[in-house]
């Protein structure tokens, strides 16, 4: 007689959440239920340095939405070298809900040319946005109980890389990151 392979001894477990309840039920469907994430969003807290590696297992856009679920509507500012068009879109919807109050998007010059689409969409919902030389992958979260920046190697695409990075729940690294984002949003064209 055949044994049978019970393939559920193998299931990977789904993350715990701590949900706010503010992630509109159609983006729900795409949060990463990683576990590295859940324990990286669960030690973000007042004064917090949290170091995050991604083993490929959720994109930036996942850790955007779990960090807003967790703090609710907040600003953001982000500085992206890429952006694909599946994070663009849930950006677009997280501005749509009032998830995201406020878009400040620096975006590398080339942008337009490696995806015109994710481009357009950003042009669409951004508070404002422009187009420099840059590099820097940072997102900054803001609203009257959170002052988070978010910098690391990961870009704003779907990606199965190893990324890592930092969560720092730090006015004064904060508002550093907004001031040279503000001055790239002057200097950058749109």
């Amino acid at each position: 007689m055949a044994r049978r392979i019970d393939f559920n001894l193998f299931a990977k477990p789904a993350a715990a959440t701590n949900s706010s309840s503010i992630m509109p039920e159609q983006l729900t469907t795409v949060m990463s239920d990683s576990l590295k994430l859940a324990d990286t969003i669960n030690n973000i807290a007042p004064g917090c340095c949290a170091f995050w590696v991604s083993d490929g297992e959720w994109s930036m856009h996942q850790m955007l939405m779990a960090i807003l679920d967790k703090t609710g509507p907040a600003e953001v500012y982000m500085s992206t070298y890429a952006m694909s068009e599946t994070p663009a879109r849930i950006i677009a919807q997280l501005v749509d809900e009032k998830v995201i109050i406020d878009l400040y998007c620096v975006l590398d010059n080339r942008v337009d040319v490696r995806t015109a689409g994710s481009l357009q969409i950003i042009k669409a919902m951004a508070t404002k946005y422009a187009m420099v030389d840059t590099h820097a992958k940072v997102t900054v979260i803001i609203n009257a109980q959170w002052k988070i920046a978010v910098v690391g190697s990961a870009n704003y695409t779907e990606n199965k890389r190893y990324e890592s990075g930092v969560v720092v729940c730090d006015d004064a690294i904060a508002d550093q990151q907004i001031k040279w984002i503000k001055q790239a949003l002057a200097d950058g064209r749109s």
